[in-house]
């Protein structure tokens, strides 16, 4: 099961992992904008749906990718620690061969999906806190010019 995870991991980083962190640095400039429209200045009700529908639609594309991202991370993890805390002594000595081999390769490494760019990314609720951050220090800096 470990390697089904570890190559599903290593097989959607090769996939995303541009494209990913483009997404991050256009999520945060999106929400940026969105939010200096929505909150800068005085306007109608269609107006005021344009920049919410894309504040929205960011926000749900950066979550969604960050849930399963996380979602990743604590199967890993739940892997981890059910071999740790398994009674492994009383499997035979092929089991035993194979949960050792599982015990080196998940405490060397952690299995994380990630957008690798000028900065690194893992896809986690951290990262997406992290856009919010940064999204709202944008806001704040373009609010006081």
């Amino acid at each position: 099961m470990h390697l089904k995870i570890d190559g599903f991991v290593h097989e959607m980083n090769a996939l995303i992992n541009d494209m990913m962190f483009f997404q991050i640095v256009q999520a945060v400039f999106v929400f940026a904008n969105s939010l200096v429209l929505l909150i800068g200045y005085d306007l109608t009700f269609v107006e005021f749906i344009v920049p919410l529908f894309w504040l929205a639609a960011f926000l749900a594309e950066m979550s969604i990718y960050c849930f399963f991202g996380n979602n990743i991370i604590y199967a890993f993890e739940g892997i981890h620690r059910g071999i740790y805390t398994s009674n492994f002594i009383a499997f035979d000595r092929k089991t035993n061969e194979a949960l050792l081999k599982m015990m080196m390769v998940t405490s060397t490494r952690e299995m994380k999906i990630s957008a690798v760019g000028v900065v690194r990314f893992e896809l986690s609720f951290q990262t997406l806190l992290k856009i919010l951050k940064t999204t709202y220090s944008i806001v704040m800096v373009i609010k006081s010019m």
